[in-house]
């Protein structure tokens, strides 16, 4: 796999959305990520939210490259 498609998952962060407030898990992940990496984000005790938004923090490049994504929480 190429330079460019190993990094595909640099610059990251989560959030979790409640629909009125957003909460950032564990800060940004700036990498650098290889092909097969997993990154683990951590969500402060207490947050709450029914969506999660995987997003870049930088225009490098519009690319995001997940293959799985597992999210865990206790209700």
């Amino acid at each position: 796999m190429s330079h460019f498609s190993a990094h595909r998952m640099d610059n990251i962060v989560a959030i979790v959305s409640d629909g009125h407030a957003n909460q950032t898990c564990g800060g940004q992940y700036p990498g650098p990520t290889q092909v097969c990496d997993a990154v683990l984000f951590l969500c402060a005790p207490g947050t709450k939210g029914s969506n999660i938004t995987i997003l870049k923090t930088t225009t490098e490049t519009d690319i995001l490259g997940l293959c799985e994504v597992e999210v865990f929480g206790y209700p």
